[in-house]
């Protein structure tokens, strides 16, 4: 079964707030820039590792940050999930001494958040897709077993029996040009010998 995903833009709970989160992305901790040094200490902490949770940062933009949240689990209050990395980036400023995310705070709160539909990504080509996209969705499409309806189960099952056919292509394919080169070198031995 694939993993549930939620997309968050969060905002500012100051509404007044001036400071851009690409300004704010600037500032490094321990070589990393700070969003994702949060991310990684929150996905990397036993909560996170346990309930098969993780946070990724999708977009950067002067008045919001747009988060991924993924889980095995479904998902019931997004909300509780951004707590630690807020909690982690307050931590950090606190450290750092730097009082970037003052401007951020509103009753206590750091953040506003929005669940909102997943960006729009670049449309995938032939030519634009990388090895490592394809594989993804290969493995995406052999082990999903989870539709939405028949239609949809129907056309997984067109697009895997695609896909076997072209490697069954390949591997025949493989095997006689493996043949003729085996067959080419002993032709070339008999003749020597």
């Amino acid at each position: 079964m694939g993993m549930n995903k939620i997309y968050l833009k969060l905002t500012p709970a100051n509404k007044k707030c001036t400071t851009s989160f690409k300004d704010v992305a600037k500032n490094n901790y321990h070589n990393m820039p700070i969003f994702e040094f949060a991310l990684e200490y929150v996905n990397y902490g036993d909560t996170f590792t346990r309930a098969g949770k993780a946070l990724y940062l999708e977009e950067i933009h002067d008045d919001c940050l747009i988060i991924r949240l993924e889980s095995k689990t479904p998902l019931k209050m997004a909300s509780k999930s951004l707590a630690g990395f807020t909690r982690k980036l307050i931590s950090i400023d606190n450290e750092m001494d730097t009082h970037i995310f003052d401007d951020f705070i509103y009753n206590n709160t750091v953040f506003k958040n929005t669940e909102v539909p997943a960006p729009e990504k670049e449309v995938l080509t032939v030519d634009t897709i990388t090895n490592t996209e394809a594989l993804k969705l290969c493995v995406d499409i052999f082990s999903n077993d989870v539709f939405a309806s028949a239609e949809e189960e129907k056309y997984y099952a067109n697009v895997n029996r695609a896909i076997k056919g072209i490697l069954v292509d390949y591997s025949r394919t493989k095997r006689l040009k493996t043949y003729a080169v085996e067959l080419a070198k002993r032709i070339k031995e008999a003749k020597h010998e």
